[in-house]
């Protein structure tokens, strides 16, 4: 599939708070080629920075790109 996207993000939020979060590992991709997600990427990332008083932390972000019209064939 060949989809490109981001293994870290920087998160700035409007009381000042800031996280940067970086994907543990790059394999993280889940592809199927006849799912409504076309292509997840569901990782465990950690993150470091300020956020409600938090300095660092672990997580899990999922990202799916959806294909064009894939709710209607529900």
């Amino acid at each position: 599939m060949n989809v490109t996207y981001s293994l870290s993000w920087t998160l700035n939020f409007e009381n000042g708070d800031k996280l940067t979060v970086n994907s543990v590992r790059g394999d993280q991709e889940i592809y199927g080629g006849e799912q409504i997600g076309n292509t997840v990427y569901a990782g465990f990332i950690e993150a470091k920075g300020k956020f409600l008083g938090q300095q660092a932390g672990f997580g899990v972000v999922e990202m799916i790109q959806l294909r064009l019209g894939a709710y209607n064939e529900l």
